[in-house]
């Protein structure tokens, strides 16, 4: 099974699929919210399901205002498409 990695840069971000909020350890532990020291704020879901799709929303916070970014996944039995820019390694970056 494939995964999503969802990138983001800022200080506070927080990460919801539809309504629900996503946090460490979401969806049986398949899910996996990290930030490192440069400020560089991951999404990763492991193991993708056809349950997985569907309009997954990046909030971040900072000072000088609030930004959210939408991503919309579309899961099949074979592929995975996203509607935004795929690096070569499969990561996805916000715009």
């Amino acid at each position: 099974m494939g995964q999503i990695i969802l990138l983001c840069f800022c200080s506070d971000v927080f990460w919801h699929h539809g309504v629900r909020q996503l946090d460490d350890g979401s969806y049986d532990g398949r899910c996996t919210v990290t930030q490192d020291s440069e400020g560089l704020c991951r999404l990763c879901l492991r193991n993708i399901r056809a349950r997985d799709a569907g309009t997954y929303i990046v909030v971040a916070v900072n000072d000088a205002a609030t930004c959210k970014q939408i991503f919309n996944v579309t899961v099949n039995s074979m592929y995975m498409y996203i509607d935004q820019c795929i690096d070569q390694s499969g990561n996805l970056f916000c715009a």
